[in-house]
């Protein structure tokens, strides 16, 4: 089963921005080629981003994918799971995040976060597929 990232609009706005930037200097600063071009690297990321988030249940594994970027989570190595609200560095695009605990450090902390339409049926289902899981 399929989740679509949950995306907080002010969130969205402040990753839009750069894309704001880089039309203005493209109509009315025009400086040079390499900093449009990378800026416009920049822009693909962004909407790539955010038209292409989303978290799949699969047989034996949760798979996030965040843009380009890309996780696969084994059901056995999840330790726990937590409803937060917080900022850190993630791969979500709102407040409201699911934490996964693992027990291997996925992307260097052991803890990933996700954020979907439908947070509350992704955690409850998330907890029925992990046979590890810590209740706290």
């Amino acid at each position: 089963m399929r989740y679509r990232a949950k995306k907080d609009l002010w969130l969205v706005g402040i990753m839009l921005l750069p894309i704001g930037i880089a039309l203005y200097v493209f109509i009315f600063a025009y400086y040079d080629l390499i900093s449009l071009a990378a800026m416009m690297l920049l822009n693909v990321l962004i909407v790539w981003i955010l038209v292409d988030s989303y978290v799949e249940l699969e047989e034996s594994a949760v798979k996030i994918k965040f843009g380009p970027i890309r996780q696969r989570i084994n059901y056995v190595d999840i330790k726990s799971l937590e409803r937060v609200k917080n900022l850190w560095s993630s791969m979500a695009l709102s407040v409201d995040r699911i934490a996964i605990k693992t027990k291997n450090n996925a992307f260097f902390t052991g803890i990933t976060y996700i954020s979907v339409k439908d947070n509350d049926a992704l955690f409850e289902t998330l907890k029925s597929l992990c046979p590890n899981l810590q209740q706290k």
